[in-house]
Order: C-alpha cells, then structure tokens, then sequence
C-alpha cells in the first residue's frame, strides 16, 4: 500500500469518527457512512441493508448510487444475505459473472460486477451488512485487501455508534413518555 493511500485511509476513518459524534438519527448516520464508504473506496454504488427481526428480511435502509430497479429488502435466509448472516464474514468478488459463491447467493435486482460486503456487528450478532459495488475503473476496477481491511474498520466503529443511536432513542421515548404521563 502507498503512502496516498494511507492518507486516503485515514482521512476515511477519521472523517467516520467525526460523522459518528456529530450525528444521532440512525438513518442519517447510515446515509453518511456509506456515501463516506463508497467515496473512500471509489465505488459506484453501495446500500446498507438491516435484519429486520420481526419480518425476516434484509430492509434495504441506506442507498448509493443509481439501480435500475431495487427491492425494498431482500430474503434473509438466503442469497448473499443469507451467507453474511450466517457466516459473519466479509465478501470480496471481483469477478462476479464467474463466481459460484455470487452465483448461487445473488441479491436479485442487485447488478454489479465487483462487490465488498462487510457486516455491522452488534454484541456478536449481525445487524445488517454494508455492500459496495462497481469499484471505479479509474481506481484499477477491482476490490482489494486494502479495501476489505477499510471496510471492515468503518463498520465496526458504525456498529458501536449505530448502538449508541440506539440507545439514545430509547431514552428519549422514555424520556417522553414520563413527560406525558408523569408530567416530570
């Protein structure tokens, strides 16, 4: 890895930790971190989908770039969400058309040729998983370790500030509540 590429790095995550202190909506917190993503690591598009536990599905949450047609989540149990979800691990396809693994667990309406899916952690349990695609021909077309390894920093630290997002709507609808019951 060069040295530019160093400095693209940190100012990445750099520029991550300052989204996570100053934003506390978890939609635009997630908005911003995959636009950070896929700037950073010159992707053309990119989503941020979240297991949503009462349905079952992959809810597509966060959108980068232009889709011909996307559903609005996407099966859990199967497909490339399935195998994140289940496997916990991160997905570097750099040629897709001949991929088995792509192949047998594709996001149907999800078209790319090269594709980095990371997911978001929390306590141990995948929350979702943030999905870049199409890296830029004029940054050499295809993902690589380098871009895993920046990933992979950029969701954990969006996985703890996604928990904390959490943690702060909890208390503010608590916090309404005893205001309109308790008049506190």
């Amino acid at each position: 890895m060069n040295r530019n590429q160093n400095k693209i790095d940190a100012a990445a995550l750099y520029e991550t930790s300052d989204i996570i202190a100053s934003t506390y909506e978890l939609s635009d917190l997630l908005d911003k971190i995959l636009g950070l993503a896929a700037r950073a690591l010159q992707a053309s598009k990119g989503l941020v989908l979240l297991y949503n536990t009462v349905t079952n599905k992959l809810d597509v949450n966060s959108i980068y770039g232009k889709y011909k047609k996307l559903p609005c989540y996407f099966d859990s149990d199967k497909g490339l969400g399935g195998y994140i979800l289940k496997h916990k691990q991160p997905v570097l396809i750099n040629d897709l058309k001949n991929s088995a693994l792509y192949k047998k667990t594709a996001l149907q309406g999800y078209e790319t040729t090269t594709m980095l899916a990371v997911s978001l952690c929390l306590k141990k349990e995948v929350a979702g998983f943030i999905l870049l695609g199409d890296k830029t021909k004029k940054a050499g077309g295809e993902f690589t370790l380098n871009d895993q390894n920046l990933l992979e920093a950029i969701t954990k630290q969006t996985a703890v500030a996604m928990a904390n997002a959490l943690c702060r709507r909890e208390a503010v609808s608590k916090e309404r509540l005893e205001r309109k019951y308790f008049r506190l």
